[in-house]
């Protein structure tokens, strides 16, 4: 007897293979390093050092389509301020 209840969408079928490694790809090219953030944002080296000593005991991981999104040598932006 067949069961009239449909059964539950794969939604990974759903998704092309590359879209679903999208996201890894964005992971891997992500900014780890402070010194790079604050150079491809043009933000000043003392800024730069500040970041390197918090980062000792908060590690950070930006993607680099969070930080297009950033005003370079704006120290008030609020992606940058999270």
């Amino acid at each position: 007897m067949e069961s009239s209840i449909a059964s539950p969408i794969d939604k990974k079928a759903l998704q092309p293979q590359v879209a679903r490694e999208v996201w890894k790809q964005e992971l891997a090219d992500a900014v780890r390093d402070p010194s790079e953030l604050c150079d491809l944002l043009n933000l000043d080296s003392v800024v730069a050092e500040k970041a390197k000593k918090a980062n000792r005991d908060f590690p950070f991981l930006v993607p680099r389509g969070f930080i297009s999104r950033m005003r370079p040598g704006d120290l008030n932006d609020p992606l940058l301020l999270q």
